[in-house]
């Protein structure tokens, strides 16, 4: 943002004051998809990085295997493999007259695997410029909360495609990891997408 930019600017200081400069706001889903076994072939198709290459991947990978957690059993009676794994990619684009998060979740188990790509937009009635704590606490009340929860819905509609639910996942992202994720992107003077 330029000097000029900035001292038009307006800068929020609370979630009320972000909220009162939005003037268009969407969530969109940008790629899903829901696979079963094998899936080496399709995951590289996808440009995603297989689970045994997790630490390679770029972005924020947020792998997580549930051990030991009390388990939830189906109307067969089984109980639901748990084990897998949880990706998650974050981009951030940042400009006075917008804003918006991007997330690439996916979900790997040994038999099935589903990702989606969702993203939340937010245009400004006025130039803005962000503030770190003010930011961070829109991110909290109004970004992470929306974002997520529209991602993990288009994830269990994929998981019922494949006869499964959410409950089989391994455990969710917290939405306070997400916000640090993106946290780690802020840069309040950047005028283009932070890589």
């Amino acid at each position: 943002m330029s000097e000029a930019d900035t001292s038009e600017a307006l800068y929020p200081a609370s979630v009320e004051e972000f909220r009162q400069q939005i003037s268009a706001f969407r969530l969109r889903t940008l790629n899903r998809v829901a696979a079963t076994a094998p899936q080496d072939d399709l995951i590289r198709l996808l440009g995603y990085e297989s689970a045994d290459q997790s630490d390679e991947e770029s972005g924020v990978d947020k792998s997580d295997e549930v051990a030991d957690e009390p388990e939830h059993v189906d109307e067969s009676g089984r109980e639901p493999d748990r084990k897998g794994k949880v990706f998650l990619h974050i981009s951030l684009a940042m400009q006075p007259t917008v804003f918006g998060v991007r997330a690439g979740l996916r979900v790997e188990q040994a038999a099935h695997m589903v990702a989606a790509d969702c993203a939340i937009e937010y245009a400004w009635k006025t130039l803005v410029a962000y503030e770190r704590s003010a930011f961070r606490e829109f991110l909290n009340v109004e970004v992470v909360p929306r974002l997520m929860t529209y991602a993990w819905t288009i994830l269990d509609e994929l998981a019922h495609s494949l006869g499964v639910g959410v409950q089989t996942f391994p455990a969710q992202i917290r939405e306070d990891d997400v916000v640090e994720f993106i946290m780690k992107s802020f840069n309040p003077h950047s005028t283009s997408t932070p890589s």
